[in-house]
């Protein structure tokens, strides 16, 4: 693909601000087929807003009910409940029972009627209350391309940390905070269950249930730990690590369900028992969906168990592509939480949810949290993930969702603590963070976080190793902007390998609502009508996926069927990659210039000479401009100058010179330059013998790197 255009703005100065633009913009009309409007799903913000003690879900549920109506809470006080504090709370509010007690956050669960809650928000020594509301469970070859499986070939790990055949709290221990574990699997028997705590329908062995919950936590315990007895397709990430299964969802009817208070009581069951049972780490593919700031009771608990010493992974929810769907305990700050990508071969393609390639799953939930923080923290495999099924002895099943994105994360946790046992929970989550391929622009984002995860190089830095990883698609980062219904902007992707799948994951930076703006994406071949393969979705996100059969040039058309504003998109393809950077400021403004006179930016000139540095390379460079332009007003390119006509050069040494003859067209201005090395570009402006107009005329130059 053309690399990301530098913009250098030349500005011929008489009155006004300096102008910008954009480059490969096309406008042009776009027949339009009306769209089936989306409902938009609304979540509740998991916050005390009003600072009044009530969460602002529980105060919505508390309106117009009678003050004997009865709701399960959550409450937190600034000191654990001691009986003294118990009888005098019940003295002022009156009698109520305690469900569970979590002493890691000073908490209890409890039924309170509204009368009750009402009155014990006005006590001085309570924290918060909060509604006890539903938990659900956020519903191959990842191992291959997210690193994990070359890692634990390279470097001898698999999670078994005493070496012996029976599993012990000497090994890697993941504890699994799910619907259960189902121990008559292939993958998981022969006692890799070492633990197991059920809050949620108190059973003594350990279980799980196919009908309403579909074998979930069965799924997510096969993905962090499973051994791959059945289909060594399907091996786990550390399939020696041994599990601690803690139920706190069971079926409801045709749901998976479960309560705020049980699943506070199995993180508080983990805090407590992690000596007992060895437990290093521990996966909540479970959560409330919504947007929090962290505050709730769960997002607390969890970062009381990473102060305890335990690794917290965490599936950031399956509410995405909106913003602020993170919901608890996704927003607990010092969990790791996982959004989900595919991997570069998915499988067969499903709606939203393209086959091939690289992309961010459109479900994923999106940061930021309701206070402004950046989360997710990483992106993992969550797309078309086969693992145990649940109620079988070695069948398998296909699940999508950030649930199997976070057990993959857990299981690569406990590879990085086998490969140093003193590393603490910020350290691995520090070293899972930098080590991520970034995606999104430079940085950590609200959607992918800090990128997309690379197992391999995690592992290395845990472990102090040298190794290279396995080759992956390349993956580059563009910016634009449609300004209006039927606008569009084309890009090129020059497929130099293809083995690998063509995948873009665009997203709109300004989205509102389905119509505002309403951006669609389309893959074509080089003449630009033959389509391959399109996304029309009225969703912030649009991906498309295809597998190339030949190397060449392909198209990416982006188009506004409504709408206008910022976009981004990330693609990954067979590609060579090359980046570039100015060295320099990227302006040049000439001044006030007379009349059918020229001026350059050489030393003898302006003395504005820019600087281009290949970043990764070697890369093609070339320049394209625009007219010279003062709002209405265009002066041409010729090789003459004339009336409202200019002559306009280009240089890369400042003596031999090139004329744009055409706007908008590219020209050569050097080849194969180096990766690190830099090309120096002058500009020389014959100014139009007669111009009707001295208002301030600016132009755009773009320089665009490809592989040679």
């Amino acid at each position: 693909m053309l690399k990301i255009s530098k913009i250098l703005i030349l500005v011929l100065i008489i009155a006004g601000m300096l102008s910008f633009g954009l480059p490969n913009q096309v406008f042009q009309s776009v027949a339009q087929e009306a769209k089936p409007l989306v409902e938009e799903k609304k979540l509740p913000k998991i916050v005390d807003k009003d600072k009044n003690k009530i969460f602002d879900n529980l105060e919505e549920l508390l309106m117009g009910q009678p003050d004997e109506a009865k709701f399960d809470t959550i409450l937190l006080f600034e000191e654990n409940l001691s009986d003294v504090l118990f009888e005098n709370i019940k003295g002022k509010i009156g009698d109520f029972s305690i469900k569970y007690q979590y002493p890691s956050i000073s908490g209890i669960a409890t039924t309170l009627t509204k009368g009750q809650i009402t009155a014990l928000s006005k006590i001085p020594f309570l924290k918060q209350i909060e509604y006890d509301a539903e938990v659900i469970p956020f519903l191959d070859k990842a191992n291959y391309w997210f690193g994990t499986q070359k890692a634990r070939t390279d470097f001898g790990l698999d999670g078994n940390m005493d070496g012996s055949s029976t599993y012990s709290k000497n090994d890697i221990v993941i504890a699994v905070i799910d619907t259960g574990i189902d121990p008559n699997h292939v993958d998981l028997d022969g006692g890799k269950i070492i633990g197991w705590k059920d809050f949620a329908t108190g059973q003594i062995n350990p279980y799980d249930e196919v009908l309403g919950c579909g074998g979930h936590g069965t799924h997510v315990s096969s993905i962090a730990a499973g051994e791959g007895q059945g289909n060594s397709l399907y091996k786990g990430v550390a399939p020696g690590a041994a599990l601690v299964g803690v139920k706190v969802l069971k079926r409801r009817g045709q749901d998976c369900v479960g309560t705020t208070a049980d699943v506070n009581a199995g993180v508080q069951w983990v805090i407590d028992n992690k000596a007992t049972y060895g437990i290093e780490i521990f996966n909540m593919s479970v959560g409330i969906a919504g947007c929090s700031d962290g505050t709730d009771s769960t997002s607390q608990i969890v970062n009381n168990a990473v102060d305890a010493g335990l690794i917290g992974v965490v599936a950031a929810g399956n509410e995405g592509p909106k913003e602020c769907t993170i919901g608890s305990p996704a927003a607990a700050a010092k969990a790791i939480t996982i959004g989900a990508m595919a991997d570069v071969d998915p499988g067969v393609a499903t709606a939203g949810l393209p086959g091939r390639g690289f992309y961010l799953a459109y479900f994923s939930s999106r940061g930021p949290t309701a206070d402004g923080r950046i989360k997710p923290d990483i992106s993992a495999p969550g797309v078309k993930i086969t693992a145990a099924k649940a109620g079988t002895t070695n069948g398998y099943i296909e699940y999508n969702g950030t649930s199997m994105s976070s057990p993959f994360v857990a299981g690569l946790a406990g590879l990085m603590l086998q490969a140093s046992s003193t590393l603490t929970p910020l350290e691995i989550k520090n070293k899972i963070v930098l080590t991520a391929i970034n995606w999104d622009g430079a940085g950590a984002d609200i959607d992918y976080g800090a990128g997309r995860l690379d197992g391999y190089e995690a592992i290395k830095s845990a472990g102090g190793y040298s190794g290279t990883n396995i080759t992956a698609p390349a993956h580059q980062y563009f910016t634009g902007n449609l300004t209006g219904t039927g606008d569009v902007d084309w890009y090129d992707i020059n497929v130099t390998n293809a083995s690998y799948p063509i995948a873009v994951t665009l997203i709109m930076s300004n989205w509102i609502s389905s119509t505002n703006p309403d951006f669609d994406i389309a893959l074509y071949l080089s003449d630009g009508t033959t389509k391959l393969t399109e996304s029309i979705n009225t969703t912030r996100q649009e991906t498309v996926g295809y597998q190339p059969t030949t190397a060449g040039m392909y198209k990416l058309k982006i188009y506004s069927y409504t709408g206008s504003g910022n976009y981004f998109f990330d693609q990954s393809a067979g590609t060579a990659i090359v980046s570039i950077s100015l060295a320099t400021d990227g302006t040049t403004p000439f001044g006030i210039v007379s009349l059918n006179t020229t001026i350059d930016t050489t030393p003898s000139g302006t003395n504005d000479i820019q600087t281009i540095m290949v970043d990764t390379g070697p890369a093609n460079l070339d320049v394209k401009t625009t007219l010279f332009s003062a709002g209405t007003n265009n002066w041409t390119l010729g090789s003459t100058n004339g009336d409202n006509q200019v002559i306009w050069e280009y240089s890369k040494e400042g003596t031999t010179w090139n004329k744009f003859l055409l706007a908008n067209t590219l020209y050569s201005l050097a080849a194969s330059v180096p990766q690190s090395g830099t090309q120096d570009v002058y500009f020389r402006l014959n100014m139009p013998t007669t111009s009707a107009s001295s208002a301030q005329y600016s132009s755009i130059i773009t320089i665009v790197a490809s592989a040679p």
